[in-house]
Protein backbone atom coordinates (compact mmCIF):
# COMPACT_ATOMS: atom_id res chain seq x y z
CA UNK A 1 0.00 0.00 0.00
CA UNK A 2 1.28 3.74 -0.40
CA UNK A 3 0.20 7.11 0.55
CA UNK A 4 1.51 10.10 -1.96
CA UNK A 5 -0.47 13.54 -0.50
CA UNK A 6 1.33 15.24 2.52
CA UNK A 7 -1.03 14.70 5.44
CA UNK A 8 -2.65 11.89 4.20
CA UNK A 9 -3.00 7.99 5.87
CA UNK A 10 -3.49 5.05 4.89
CA UNK A 11 -4.37 1.76 6.53
CA UNK A 12 -3.93 -2.07 5.69
CA UNK A 13 -4.77 -5.65 6.46
CA UNK A 14 -2.22 -8.33 5.71
CA UNK A 15 -3.21 -12.12 6.41
CA UNK A 16 -1.96 -15.28 6.50
CA UNK A 17 -5.00 -17.53 5.88
CA UNK A 18 -5.87 -20.51 4.99
CA UNK A 19 -8.64 -19.49 1.83
CA UNK A 20 -10.61 -16.18 1.96
CA UNK A 21 -13.53 -17.40 2.85
CA UNK A 22 -14.62 -16.11 6.49
CA UNK A 23 -11.83 -13.81 6.98
CA UNK A 24 -13.57 -11.14 8.65
CA UNK A 25 -11.02 -8.53 8.79
CA UNK A 26 -13.86 -5.80 9.48
CA UNK A 27 -13.45 -7.30 12.96
CA UNK A 28 -10.35 -5.34 13.32
CA UNK A 29 -10.22 -2.92 11.02
CA UNK A 30 -12.43 -0.27 9.82
CA UNK A 31 -10.35 -0.03 6.21
CA UNK A 32 -10.70 -3.38 4.44
CA UNK A 33 -10.32 -1.74 1.37
CA UNK A 34 -6.42 -2.50 1.29
CA UNK A 35 -6.37 -6.71 2.15
CA UNK A 36 -3.07 -8.53 1.09
CA UNK A 37 -2.38 -12.21 1.63
CA UNK A 38 1.17 -12.13 2.98
CA UNK A 39 3.96 -13.14 0.78
CA UNK A 40 0.81 -13.20 -2.17
CA UNK A 41 0.42 -17.25 -1.23
CA UNK A 42 -1.97 -18.90 1.55
CA UNK A 43 -1.73 -21.43 4.41
CA UNK A 44 -0.71 -20.95 8.03
CA UNK A 45 1.28 -21.60 10.77
CA UNK A 46 1.56 -25.24 11.84
CA UNK A 47 5.53 -25.67 12.77
CA UNK A 48 8.36 -23.48 14.08
CA UNK A 49 8.76 -20.00 14.93
CA UNK A 50 6.95 -17.86 12.31
CA UNK A 51 9.11 -14.04 12.05
CA UNK A 52 6.84 -11.26 10.78
CA UNK A 53 8.11 -7.60 10.09
CA UNK A 54 5.89 -4.70 9.18
CA UNK A 55 8.41 -2.50 6.40
CA UNK A 56 8.26 1.07 5.20
CA UNK A 57 10.16 3.14 2.80
CA UNK A 58 9.95 6.70 1.55
CA UNK A 59 11.46 6.93 -2.17
CA UNK A 60 13.67 9.73 -2.63
CA UNK A 61 13.29 12.07 -6.05
CA UNK A 62 16.37 14.11 -5.75
CA UNK A 63 15.30 17.27 -5.21
CA UNK A 64 12.21 16.83 -2.04
CA UNK A 65 13.16 16.29 1.57
CA UNK A 66 10.30 14.41 3.19
CA UNK A 67 9.25 12.58 6.09
CA UNK A 68 6.25 10.02 6.99
CA UNK A 69 5.12 8.87 10.67
CA UNK A 70 5.17 5.57 11.35
CA UNK A 71 1.77 3.72 11.24
CA UNK A 72 0.82 1.63 14.12
CA UNK A 73 1.08 -2.09 13.39
CA UNK A 74 -1.38 -4.75 15.22
CA UNK A 75 -1.12 -8.23 15.32
CA UNK A 76 -4.01 -10.59 15.44
CA UNK A 77 -4.48 -14.12 15.26
CA UNK A 78 -6.98 -17.56 15.33
CA UNK A 79 -6.97 -21.01 15.02
CA UNK A 80 -8.12 -22.60 11.84
CA UNK A 81 -11.69 -22.57 11.48
CA UNK A 82 -12.02 -20.15 14.17
CA UNK A 83 -13.63 -16.65 12.89
CA UNK A 84 -12.97 -14.32 15.24
CA UNK A 85 -9.49 -12.64 15.52
CA UNK A 86 -7.72 -12.00 19.22
CA UNK A 87 -4.91 -10.06 19.32
CA UNK A 88 -1.56 -11.49 20.02
CA UNK A 89 -0.35 -11.09 24.01
CA UNK A 90 2.94 -10.27 25.55
CA UNK A 91 3.07 -13.78 26.67
CA UNK A 92 3.02 -15.13 22.98
CA UNK A 93 5.41 -13.17 21.60
CA UNK A 94 8.62 -14.89 21.46
CA UNK A 95 10.79 -12.00 22.67
CA UNK A 96 8.01 -10.80 25.02
CA UNK A 97 7.63 -7.79 23.52
CA UNK A 98 4.34 -5.43 24.38
CA UNK A 99 2.55 -5.13 27.79
CA UNK A 100 0.31 -7.25 29.91
CA UNK A 101 -3.14 -6.10 28.00
CA UNK A 102 -2.21 -3.84 25.94
CA UNK A 103 -1.23 -6.29 23.10
CA UNK A 104 2.54 -5.85 21.05
CA UNK A 105 1.62 -3.18 18.86
CA UNK A 106 4.49 -1.27 16.99
CA UNK A 107 5.94 1.50 16.84
CA UNK A 108 4.49 1.97 20.36
CA UNK A 109 6.37 -1.14 21.89
CA UNK A 110 9.73 -0.56 19.91
CA UNK A 111 12.76 1.69 20.34
CA UNK A 112 13.01 4.02 18.37
CA UNK A 113 8.82 4.77 18.80
CA UNK A 114 6.97 4.55 22.08
CA UNK A 115 3.77 5.86 22.97
CA UNK A 116 4.72 9.19 20.89
CA UNK A 117 5.26 7.25 18.10
CA UNK A 118 8.13 7.73 15.49
CA UNK A 119 8.36 10.30 12.98
CA UNK A 120 11.41 9.93 10.10
CA UNK A 121 12.72 12.88 8.57
CA UNK A 122 15.30 12.79 5.85
CA UNK A 123 16.89 15.83 4.14
CA UNK A 124 19.55 13.74 1.99
CA UNK A 125 17.46 14.32 -1.54
CA UNK A 126 18.93 11.56 -3.19
CA UNK A 127 18.63 8.49 -0.43
CA UNK A 128 15.28 6.62 0.34
CA UNK A 129 14.12 6.09 4.32
CA UNK A 130 13.38 2.66 5.94
CA UNK A 131 11.80 1.52 8.87
CA UNK A 132 11.65 -2.12 9.67
CA UNK A 133 9.76 -3.60 12.88
CA UNK A 134 9.83 -7.37 13.97
CA UNK A 135 8.01 -9.81 15.84
CA UNK A 136 8.14 -13.70 16.23
CA UNK A 137 5.58 -16.44 17.11
CA UNK A 138 6.89 -19.95 17.77
CA UNK A 139 3.66 -22.14 17.54
CA UNK A 140 4.38 -24.73 20.71
CA UNK A 141 3.90 -21.56 22.65
CA UNK A 142 0.33 -20.96 21.57
CA UNK A 143 -0.61 -24.53 22.64
CA UNK A 144 -2.58 -25.09 19.28
CA UNK A 145 -2.69 -28.64 19.43
CA UNK A 146 -1.96 -29.20 15.84
CA UNK A 147 -4.55 -26.55 14.75
CA UNK A 148 -3.34 -24.57 11.92
CA UNK A 149 -3.07 -21.19 13.41
CA UNK A 150 -3.82 -17.75 10.83
CA UNK A 151 -2.96 -14.39 11.34
CA UNK A 152 -4.33 -10.90 10.92
CA UNK A 153 -1.50 -7.78 10.92
CA UNK A 154 -3.21 -4.35 10.67
CA UNK A 155 -0.55 -1.38 9.60
CA UNK A 156 -3.06 1.72 11.29
CA UNK A 157 -2.47 5.45 9.83
CA UNK A 158 0.60 5.20 7.92
CA UNK A 159 1.24 8.98 6.99
CA UNK A 160 3.25 10.76 4.81
CA UNK A 161 3.97 14.26 6.22
CA UNK A 162 6.40 16.22 3.76
CA UNK A 163 7.60 15.76 0.57
CA UNK A 164 6.67 15.87 -3.06
CA UNK A 165 4.08 13.71 -4.95
CA UNK A 166 7.10 11.90 -5.98
CA UNK A 167 8.78 10.96 -2.84
CA UNK A 168 5.63 8.16 -1.62
CA UNK A 169 5.50 6.33 1.39
CA UNK A 170 4.65 2.87 0.76
CA UNK A 171 3.83 -0.73 3.30
CA UNK A 172 3.97 -3.88 3.15
CA UNK A 173 4.53 -6.86 5.50
CA UNK A 174 5.91 -9.82 4.74
CA UNK A 175 6.44 -13.34 7.19
CA UNK A 176 9.68 -15.88 7.38
CA UNK A 177 10.71 -18.94 9.34
CA UNK A 178 12.19 -16.85 11.93
CA UNK A 179 15.52 -19.90 12.66
CA UNK A 180 16.16 -19.96 8.44
CA UNK A 181 14.93 -17.02 6.87
CA UNK A 182 14.98 -16.95 3.21
CA UNK A 183 13.87 -13.18 3.00
CA UNK A 184 15.10 -10.53 5.07
CA UNK A 185 14.54 -7.29 4.06
CA UNK A 186 17.94 -4.60 4.60
CA UNK A 187 17.13 -1.56 2.98
CA UNK A 188 15.53 -2.58 -0.32
CA UNK A 189 17.96 -5.61 -0.56
CA UNK A 190 17.57 -9.26 1.13
CA UNK A 191 20.05 -9.66 3.67
CA UNK A 192 20.23 -13.92 3.42
CA UNK A 193 22.89 -15.92 2.66
CA UNK A 194 23.65 -19.28 1.78
CA UNK A 195 26.05 -19.81 4.62
CA UNK A 196 25.00 -21.90 7.73
CA UNK A 197 25.39 -19.61 10.62
CA UNK A 198 25.39 -15.67 11.01
CA UNK A 199 27.99 -14.40 13.09
CA UNK A 200 28.17 -12.44 15.76
CA UNK A 201 30.26 -10.42 18.38
CA UNK A 202 29.81 -10.78 22.36
CA UNK A 203 31.26 -8.59 25.29
CA UNK A 204 32.66 -10.36 28.02
CA UNK A 205 29.92 -12.14 30.22
CA UNK A 206 28.40 -10.42 33.26
CA UNK A 207 25.70 -11.14 35.74
CA UNK A 208 23.57 -7.41 34.33
CA UNK A 209 20.70 -8.32 32.81
CA UNK A 210 21.47 -5.44 31.26
CA UNK A 211 24.90 -6.29 29.84
CA UNK A 212 26.40 -2.58 28.28
CA UNK A 213 30.41 -4.19 28.23
CA UNK A 214 31.87 -3.42 24.87
CA UNK A 215 31.55 -5.68 22.33
CA UNK A 216 35.26 -6.61 20.81
CA UNK A 217 35.80 -8.38 17.79
CA UNK A 218 37.96 -11.56 18.86
CA UNK A 219 34.69 -13.06 20.74
CA UNK A 220 32.62 -14.87 18.06
CA UNK A 221 29.58 -16.65 17.67
CA UNK A 222 27.13 -18.27 15.23
CA UNK A 223 23.64 -18.08 15.30
CA UNK A 224 21.12 -19.64 12.45
CA UNK A 225 18.97 -15.59 11.99
CA UNK A 226 20.32 -12.35 11.61
CA UNK A 227 17.54 -11.29 13.75
CA UNK A 228 19.81 -10.74 16.89
CA UNK A 229 16.58 -10.29 19.50
CA UNK A 230 15.76 -13.47 18.77
CA UNK A 231 18.73 -15.83 18.68
CA UNK A 232 17.61 -18.42 21.32
CA UNK A 233 21.18 -20.24 21.12
CA UNK A 234 24.76 -19.18 20.31
CA UNK A 235 27.27 -21.57 18.92
CA UNK A 236 31.43 -21.86 19.18
CA UNK A 237 31.08 -22.97 15.46
CA UNK A 238 29.79 -22.55 12.25
CA UNK A 239 27.97 -25.62 11.72
CA UNK A 240 26.25 -24.61 15.08
CA UNK A 241 27.09 -28.39 17.09
CA UNK A 242 28.55 -27.11 20.17
CA UNK A 243 26.40 -24.95 21.71
CA UNK A 244 27.84 -21.57 23.80
CA UNK A 245 27.21 -21.93 27.42
CA UNK A 246 27.77 -19.08 30.16
CA UNK A 247 28.90 -19.44 33.72
CA UNK A 248 25.52 -19.67 35.74
CA UNK A 249 26.50 -16.77 37.99
CA UNK A 250 27.58 -14.00 34.78
CA UNK A 251 24.83 -15.39 32.09
CA UNK A 252 24.54 -12.21 30.40
CA UNK A 253 26.46 -10.98 27.56
CA UNK A 254 26.09 -7.66 25.22
CA UNK A 255 26.11 -8.87 21.55
CA UNK A 256 25.54 -7.60 17.90
CA UNK A 257 25.19 -9.11 14.41
CA UNK A 258 28.84 -8.97 12.17
CA UNK A 259 27.61 -7.09 9.19
CA UNK A 260 30.41 -6.00 7.20
CA UNK A 261 28.90 -7.66 4.64
CA UNK A 262 25.71 -6.12 5.41
CA UNK A 263 25.28 -2.87 3.91
CA UNK A 264 24.16 0.35 4.16
CA UNK A 265 24.27 0.20 8.16
CA UNK A 266 20.64 1.35 10.19
CA UNK A 267 20.90 4.72 11.76
CA UNK A 268 19.84 6.72 14.59
CA UNK A 269 16.82 8.86 14.21
CA UNK A 270 19.85 11.76 13.47
CA UNK A 271 21.22 9.58 10.11
CA UNK A 272 24.27 8.32 11.72
CA UNK A 273 25.30 4.94 11.24
CA UNK A 274 24.85 2.60 14.40
CA UNK A 275 25.55 -0.91 15.03
CA UNK A 276 22.48 -2.65 16.56
CA UNK A 277 23.26 -4.75 19.94
CA UNK A 278 21.12 -6.43 22.51
CA UNK A 279 21.65 -7.70 25.92
CA UNK A 280 20.63 -11.23 26.62
CA UNK A 281 21.12 -14.14 29.16
CA UNK A 282 22.27 -17.83 28.56
CA UNK A 283 21.88 -21.29 29.95
CA UNK A 284 25.11 -22.18 31.54
CA UNK A 285 23.85 -26.34 30.71
CA UNK A 286 22.04 -26.28 28.01
CA UNK A 287 23.15 -22.42 26.03
CA UNK A 288 19.06 -21.70 25.51
CA UNK A 289 18.34 -18.04 25.93
CA UNK A 290 16.85 -17.23 29.44
CA UNK A 291 13.15 -15.92 30.00
CA UNK A 292 12.42 -12.49 31.39
CA UNK A 293 9.95 -13.74 33.87
CA UNK A 294 8.18 -10.80 34.89
CA UNK A 295 4.49 -10.93 34.26
CA UNK A 296 3.75 -7.39 33.13
CA UNK A 297 6.29 -5.77 30.76
CA UNK A 298 10.14 -6.55 29.76
CA UNK A 299 11.81 -8.32 26.66
CA UNK A 300 14.56 -11.08 27.02
CA UNK A 301 16.66 -9.38 24.94
CA UNK A 302 17.31 -6.15 25.59
CA UNK A 303 18.73 -3.50 22.71
CA UNK A 304 21.70 -1.81 23.88
CA UNK A 305 22.14 -0.10 20.27
CA UNK A 306 24.11 3.44 21.51
CA UNK A 307 21.56 6.16 22.68
CA UNK A 308 18.60 3.60 22.75
CA UNK A 309 19.07 3.97 26.92
CA UNK A 310 16.29 1.11 27.25
CA UNK A 311 17.16 1.06 31.13
CA UNK A 312 14.15 -0.64 32.27
CA UNK A 313 14.59 -3.32 29.47
CA UNK A 314 10.81 -2.94 27.32
CA UNK A 315 11.37 -2.04 23.72
CA UNK A 316 11.41 -4.23 21.21
CA UNK A 317 13.65 -3.21 18.21
CA UNK A 318 13.29 -0.25 15.23
CA UNK A 319 15.54 -0.76 12.48
CA UNK A 320 15.69 2.59 10.63
CA UNK A 321 17.42 4.55 7.98
CA UNK A 322 17.12 8.40 7.71
CA UNK A 323 19.76 11.04 6.75
CA UNK A 324 18.91 14.15 8.17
Amino acid sequence: MSVSANGSSVTGVWYLAESTTNLNLAEISDNTTNTFPINNTYGSHKSGTLVISSNVRQIANSSTSKSFKAGTTEFYYRFLGNTNWTKVPRSLEYNNAGLLGTGIASVFNDAPGGLSGLTLSNGDLSEDTWLSNIRAFDYLDFEANGAGIEYAIVVKDLTKTAGATSNPVIGWVIADDLHYPQCIPWQGTNASRSEASYEYYRSSESSDRINIESIPTSNLLFAETPYGEYVNQFYTDTARTTAYLTQSETSYINFRLKTNVLTPRWTKIGGQGVDLSWSAGFGSTDGVRLIYLDPTAGVNSVQTTLDINDTGGIYATSRIKTDN
